[in-house]
């Protein structure tokens, strides 16, 4: 019978146990593996998320009237200083913000879409 070294292992099924240094390498990598893997995950379920979202008729900034009737335009008549200058104007769900620039500095309105009344005026100072 030939004998065999006490390194080799036992059987083909059975390995040689690793050196302590090597299984702590082998511990951080599969713990790393696994938390990379938790958050690319995390990251599809996210976007399959947003896709369903969207898909299911959630709100979206790019929903207009396809045909305005006359009824639907709106005329409104803001009296401000002499002189005055609007320099842009940017719309939300609730409110209409009219920038004006004129010779007591610039100021900011806020018209509620629902009345069309001015809720309220920031004043800037020069």
């Amino acid at each position: 019978m030939a004998s065999q070294s006490p390194n080799a292992p036992q059987s083909p099924d059975e390995e040689e146990p690793l050196d302590p240094r090597l299984e702590a390498v082998a511990h951080k990598m599969r713990r790393l593996s696994l938390v990379s893997s938790g958050i690319m995950f995390l990251g599809i379920f996210a976007v399959l998320g947003v896709i369903l979202y969207r898909s299911l008729g959630g709100p979206s900034s790019t929903d207009y009237p396809a045909n305005i009737t006359a009824e639907e335009v709106r005329t409104l008549v803001v009296e401000t200083v002499a002189g005055a200058v609007i320099d842009g104007v940017s719309v939300d769900e609730r409110s209409l913000f009219v920038n004006v620039s004129g010779d007591d500095g610039p100021m900011i309105l806020e018209i509620d879409r629902a009345t069309w009344q001015i809720v309220s005026t920031v004043q800037f100072g020069n």
